[in-house]
Formats: C-alpha cells, sequence, structure tokens
C-alpha cells in the first residue's frame, strides 16, 4: 500500500508542479493541493482545473502496483489561510480555511454524485474559459456553511 501510494502521490506532485501548484499536505490516501499560495500564480483556478485534468489523465492510463486507481477532486477558489505550523521539532506549511472546507466538501460529493471532479461557482467564474465545457450540477448544501454552494462539473480530457 505504501509503495502504491508513494508512486502515485510522486507523479500526482509532479503533474501538479508543471501548472504551477503545489502539494501542501497528504492525509490518508488523499493530498491537497494549493495554487496562488505560497507564492501567487496568475490564472490558478484555470491551472487547478488543468492539474485535475492531468491527475485524471495520470490515472487512466498507468497501473499504480497493480492496481488502476480512481480520483475524486474538489476544486475551490476563495480566501485561504496559508502559512508554516507547528511546534519547534515539527513544522509543516499548510492552508486552512472554508475554502479549503469546501474542496473537501466537493471531494466526497463526487462519490453521492457519482462524478470524478466538481468544482465551486468561483472556480468555474474565474476559469470559465477553461471549463466551457463543464455541465453545472446545481447548487449544493455543504456541511458547516449556511449559503449553498454553486457546482459544476468539468468535462476530463483524456490523453
Amino acid at each position: 500500500m505504501i509503495g502504491l501510494l508513494n508512486g502515485f502521490f510522486g507523479a500526482a506532485a509532479t503533474r501538479v508542479a508543471a501548472e504551477g501548484g503545489i502539494v501542501v499536505n497528504h492525509v490518508g490516501d488523499a493530498l491537497i493541493a494549493a495554487f496562488n499560495a505560497p507564492l501567487p500564480v496568475e490564472d490558478h483556478a484555470a491551472r487547478a482545473v488543468n492539474a485535475a485534468r492531468a491527475l485524471q489523465a495520470l490515472v487512466s492510463g498507468r497501473d499504480f502496483e497493480g492496481h488502476r486507481l480512481r480520483l475524486r477532486i474538489g476544486i475551490a477558489s476563495g480566501p485561504v489561510a496559508a502559512g508554516t505550523v507547528g511546534g519547534t521539532t515539527s513544522q509543516t506549511y499548510t492552508v486552512y480555511g472554508d475554502t479549503v472546507n469546501v474542496a473537501q466538501r466537493l471531494e466526497r460529493l463526487n462519490k453521492e454524485l457519482e462524478t470524478d471532479c466538481l468544482i465551486c461557482g468561483a472556480t468555474y467564474e474565474a476559469a470559465r474559459s477553461t471549463c466551457a465545457d463543464a455541465s453545472a450540477v446545481g447548487s449544493v448544501q455543504v456541511r458547516g456553511r449556511e449559503a449553498a454552494v454553486e457546482v459544476f462539473c468539468p468535462r476530463q480530457h483524456h490523453g
């Protein structure tokens, strides 16, 4: 299992970095990537969507330790608290906030909707030309949030 995760995470980090993002955390079999932090990145919403497509193409095109993987991806755009946290013996760079929570909720919502990637309305608006082929899912209530979130499903480009 560790070999499979390391193989995937290494390949995934390369795809994320190619779009100007960084992997900030691994949580079990999931990863959290940030675009536009710690350094500003132009077109960060479009780059995040392109990275999601690259990750989907990665898993559709190869095995990891003899296993096929299926990804669920959630993307949200908005303000985050980003920085190095921890004590004197252990520190890590990470992101926190409502935007991160929305992305995590969208990732989970994929299972219920039987989709692979969901993006919030703010990401859709910021990356409109990249997401021209996205289909509207509708307004979705996500846990821990009073206001509903507009959700879109971008089409995956395989290749």
